[in-house]
């Protein structure tokens, strides 16, 4: 997972797969955004706004499948954020988490 995150924004951006996405999704309205390779429905990747506002990863996960790695790397990121705030994310630009 590549993890891009503009702090001026509080947007996220979390790449899981290479390629161009043929979909995207919407979550939440306007904030959490799906980008999918249809097919085997991959997760190409996932664009948050307002990152330090909790995001649906239950859902996210539950609705597509994610390699086990990706899916727990998107977790201890949900989980870092909620619980240290979008500090967890300001050394996180264009990082690679795993």
């Amino acid at each position: 997972m590549k993890i891009d995150y503009d702090p001026d924004a509080d947007n996220l951006y979390l790449t899981f797969a290479e390629g161009e996405s043929e979909r995207t999704v919407e979550i939440e309205a306007g904030r959490v955004l799906v980008d999918v390779a249809t097919g085997e429905e991959v997760v190409v990747g996932i664009e948050i706004y307002q990152a330090a506002q909790p995001w649906p990863v239950d859902e996210i996960l539950g609705r597509w499948p994610l390699a086990a790695a990706d899916a727990d790397s998107l977790r201890t990121l949900y989980d870092e954020v909620q619980a240290r705030g979008v500090v967890a994310l300001t050394g996180a630009t264009s990082a690679d988490a795993g």
